[in-house]
């Protein structure tokens, strides 16, 4: 790995002009190498911190939104899932495209993407296309992507998972419900 590729470039990159902290996390997107654009999204997606450091109170634009979506069509399925990551963080920007998006991810070739549909969309359950994609996601062929399934839905409180799990589910593998209310 070369210094570029590493997360304390990244952090450095970033904090060395807090005037252009949003143009550096663009820069850092757009990079031509993966390991960069992926340290992007995932000191984006980090939610404050990347390994012990604290990110700090930034607001985001639209633009570094557009090019998180951008990404979650990339080539590589580790880039693709690391956008993934990052769009959850910051779907509140346009929630109707990045559930759009999170519905085409959650049948990305990659079982890593195709989870992370499930943990980002948990507070949309009840509506059509959203109980569809945990149907599929409940009966996938992975055994991760199913168990984060089930654990994303039972982590919604007021909602009664272990129901909402079979309902969805009708007659599939999905086992193992937690109970949560």
């Amino acid at each position: 790995r070369t210094k570029r590729q590493t997360y304390p470039y990244v952090l450095e990159s970033m904090y060395k002009n807090e005037a252009d902290f949003d143009g550096k996390r663009v820069e850092l997107l757009k990079d031509p190498s993966e390991d960069i654009r992926k340290n992007g999204l995932l000191f984006i997606g980090g939610d404050g911190k990347v390994g012990l450091v604290p990110q700090p109170n930034h607001t985001f634009s639209i633009e570094i939104f557009h090019e998180i979506v951008r990404l979650t069509s990339a080539k590589s399925g580790s880039e693709r899932s690391a956008a993934a990551y990052a769009l959850d963080r910051m779907s509140a920007f346009d929630p109707v495209a990045a559930k759009t998006v999170f519905l085409r991810l959650a049948k990305d070739p990659d079982s890593d993407v195709r989870w992370r549909s499930a943990v980002a969309l948990k507070n949309q359950r009840g509506q059509k296309d959203v109980d569809l994609m945990y149907k599929a996601l409940l009966n996938d062929p992975s055994p991760e992507v199913r168990h984060m399934t089930q654990i994303s839905m039972a982590s919604v409180k007021g909602k009664s998972s272990v129901t909402n799990i079979t309902g969805i589910a009708g007659n599939s593998n999905a086992t193992g419900a937690v109970v949560s209310k």
